[in-house]
């Protein structure tokens, strides 16, 4: 029984299961992963050791769960490389201040205050436009999340 494992026995029948597929799913998984992450066919094939044709089949029976791990690593991605709007807001506001400060100690007649007046434009426009106007929740919407926790 080359590539198969008695796995267990009931009073008639034994249980086997084909260890083949059983690598041929861990393969899947791992082709999932790799396409996921970007790896093309060639590079594929040579470390699962599956042929370029297997693996475009597997792409098309599998192309919801590798969109779905493609989703997951863009997502870990931006978590790790793009800031918040939050974040964003609280670094140009404390350059701002760090440019205010320079400010207050230049002298106008500088050259290189130009500069810094500037930079302190650049700041303030781009803080102004991570600016979102604060408003109150309608009541609906107060109930909605009222319910939620409930």
């Amino acid at each position: 029984m080359a590539g198969k494992s008695i796995v267990g026995e009931n009073k008639m029948n034994a249980v086997v299961v084909d260890m083949e597929d059983a690598g041929r799913e861990e393969k899947k998984s791992a082709f999932v992963h790799m396409r996921a992450v970007g790896k093309s066919y060639s590079r594929i094939s040579a470390e699962l050791g599956v042929s370029k044709g297997a693996l475009s089949n597997w792409n098309a029976e599998l192309e919801e769960e590798i969109a779905a791990a493609k989703a997951i690593e863009l997502d870990a991605l931006q978590e790790e490389f793009f800031m918040t709007k939050e974040r964003r807001i609280r670094v140009l506001g404390e350059q701002l201040k760090r440019l205010d400060e320079e400010l207050k100690n230049r002298d106008l007649s500088e050259l290189s205050t130009d500069k810094l007046i500037a930079a302190h434009m650049q700041l303030t426009l781009a803080l102004k436009d991570e600016f979102i106007e604060a408003r109150p929740l309608p009541a609906s919407e107060i109930q909605k999340l009222k319910n939620l926790k409930v």
